[in-house]
């Protein structure tokens, strides 16, 4: 959680207006994991053919970054700092939880084609 705050995830969850919140998985040890695999298996290759081994070092807050695409694009694009979505995506619309008579329904479309094709479908 420490972590989450840190990189800056903590202001972009929950809703505009309202207090951080944590995202509902520890995204960034899943990320870390995911690095500390791609980086034995490279090490394992660079061992296997060189015959050198490597000393490796995976961060939390490194490998969480790599995971803020859209934001990074935004930022770095024009500037735009990321605010709080909600349970909304930041580019796919719609791709979140509609409230139905009989509960809820996610929809998920994550470009003009595939919205189409289910709008032509309802």
């Amino acid at each position: 959680m420490i972590v989450q705050g840190m990189s800056g995830l903590m202001s972009m969850t929950g809703l505009p207006g309202q207090r951080p919140v944590k995202a509902g998985i520890a995204l960034f040890d899943i990320g870390a994991g995911q690095t500390a695999l791609y980086s034995i298996l490279s090490a394992y290759i660079y061992k296997q053919k060189t015959g050198k081994g490597q000393h490796l070092d995976v961060s939390l807050l490194k490998s969480g970054l790599a995971w803020f695409i859209w934001e990074a694009a935004a930022f770095f694009g024009n500037g735009m700092i990321p605010q709080p979505t909600g349970g909304r995506h930041r580019v796919s619309a719609p791709y979140q939880a509609f409230r139905t008579k009989n509960g809820y329904v996610m929809l998920g479309a994550a470009n003009q084609r595939t919205w189409e094709g289910f709008a032509q479908r309802c």
